[in-house]
């Protein structure tokens, strides 16, 4: 059970976390170079970031969407998983490439369409074990349609 403090009136709770060694030894070295004064003011950071990424995803209105996905194509499924995804979403996929990047793979995916749809798969693909980054460019264009034309 995670232990409480106050501290300037405000709750503070401590919790465990498990991560690799080595991202916990880049994050380190990351939280040092932006000049946080120790790991928990860090880490306070990068959770309110992702909150409000979050946040700014749910609230863009949108209808064309790339999605950027590298993951380890060595974790068990990840990648039946994630090709799994995109099928469900086969209304708004309209594309996907495919790189190696040594132990890595870079999955590009385009979507043409309803952009809660869009923002339901970005999530599903960040939630899959395996993936290490995820990151979607949401806009919108009033002319886009499910199939777009090659010129």
């Amino acid at each position: 059970m995670p232990r409480a403090t106050v501290v300037d009136e405000k709750e503070v709770v401590r919790f465990g976390v498990s991560i690799p060694r080595s991202l916990l030894k880049e994050f380190d070295r990351v939280s040092r170079e932006i000049g946080f004064a120790n790991r928990s003011e860090a880490i306070r950071a990068a959770i309110r970031e992702l909150i409000a990424k979050h946040k700014s995803i749910g609230e863009k209105k949108a209808n064309i969407g790339v999605i950027a996905v590298i993951y380890d194509h060595k974790e068990k499924g990840c990648e039946e998983e994630i090709t799994d995804i995109q099928h469900k979403y086969s209304d708004v996929v309209v594309n996907a490439s495919h790189i190696h990047l040594n132990d890595e793979c870079l999955e590009t995916i385009t979507c043409v369409g309803d952009g809660e749809r869009i923002k339901k798969l970005y999530m599903e693909l960040r939630a899959v074990k395996g993936v290490k980054w995820a990151e979607t460019i949401l806009t919108w264009y009033i002319k886009a349609k499910k199939t777009p034309r090659h010129v």
